[in-house]
């Protein structure tokens, strides 16, 4: 994801959703771009147990907090969703989560890309 996604401090309840792909295999009817995510194919999460998001700070002032997702069904067409609770964006600033897909078999896939999330405070 190229911008970050904009919260208020202490938001939290409604779900992210997000299509993990694969930018190696074009998605159906299209010629693959490696410059336009629309033209990747949806991954297969079958056969994926996990879906990790720790997400910090950009400055790590703090360590990583453990989140997961959940694969939305049908599987094949890629998608998750994540609730983060009130206690995860207490403080502005900006903050990065990094993907990580766990496999049946052991496997653990880390997606380069990161989902960044920029949080302004509460206005009183």
């Amino acid at each position: 994801m190229d911008f970050p996604i904009p919260l208020v401090v202490g938001d939290h309840g409604r779900p992210l959703r997000f299509t993990i792909r694969d930018r190696f295999r074009p998605a159906p009817g299209c010629s693959l771009d490696p410059y336009n995510a629309d033209t990747w194919a949806p991954c297969d999460l079958t056969r994926v147990v996990g879906v990790r998001v720790p997400i910090q700070p950009l400055d790590r002032s703090r360590g990583p907090y453990p989140l997961t997702a959940t694969k939305v069904s049908p599987y094949v067409n890629g998608v998750c969703q994540m609730i983060w609770p009130p206690e995860l964006f207490t403080t502005p600033g900006r903050y990065e989560g990094e993907l990580s897909l766990e496999y049946v078999d052991g496997a653990v896939v880390t997606i380069y890309r990161r989902l960044r999330f920029i949080v302004k405070a509460r206005l009183r």
